[in-house]
Order: C-alpha cells, then structure tokens, then sequence
C-alpha cells in the first residue's frame, strides 16, 4: 500500500512538564510524544525526583 502524504499532521510533540506543543509530525494515526522543552522551569522540575504532579513540579521549579 502506498503511503499518501496527507496535510492533517497527526503527531504531537508536547513537553512533559507544561504541555507546550513542541512540534508536529506526519504520522499514519493520532501519536502523542513527550519530551522536555528548553524552559528552565521544565528543565528544573526534570531534577526534582518524587514530585506528585507535573504542576508542582513546575512550581516547584520557578
């Protein structure tokens, strides 16, 4: 089967920490990723181990 190039583009890159989209991907179906954004207050709550939520740890970072 050929794969048509479609202009709806499925995949979502999102930031584990704030949810920020971080970028689209052509994908076959709806994908969700995550990653960590360049935001220092993202990159602080990725150090902090044993946080109960991402908002917190969020918080906990700024």
């Amino acid at each position: 089967m050929e794969k048509v190039k479609s202009d709806n583009l499925l995949g979502t890159l999102l930031c584990k920490w704030c949810d920020r989209i971080l970028g689209e991907l052509d994908t076959d179906r709806v994908m969700v990723y995550y990653m960590e954004c360049s935001d220092r207050a993202c990159t602080g709550a990725a150090d902090n181990k044993g946080v109960e939520t991402n908002e917190q740890a969020v918080a906990n970072a700024l």
